[in-house]
């Protein structure tokens, strides 16, 4: 009798439990296509941030060189006595 009543229920719940195993492997692959493609972005995504540093870096050592550059462009002593250099008033003659 027991036998019959295991066999019946397993008959009646036997489709809901394949069903909901379907269901549930069915959302543990959307989870983790879901996980996966998060993971993509949050590749890329630092990527990106290391990329814009790294143009950061770069363009303050172009300007750093740029302003090394122009620093070191001394007027001749010359220009400087007759008044000819825009920053004499800065600096001493000699």
């Amino acid at each position: 009798m027991a036998r019959k009543r295991a066999a019946a229920s397993l008959l009646s719940h036997g489709g809901k439990r394949a069903k909901a195993a379907a269901t549930a492997k069915g959302e543990v692959l959307m989870y983790r296509e879901l996980y996966s493609a998060l993971r993509i972005a949050q590749i890329r995504h630092e990527e990106l941030l290391r990329e814009a540093e790294q143009e950061r870096l770069s363009q303050a050592l172009r300007w750093q060189w740029q302003g090394q550059r122009n620093h070191r462009r001394r007027p001749s002593l010359l220009r400087r006595l007759f008044g000819l250099d825009s920053q004499a008033r800065r600096r001493p003659v000699l």
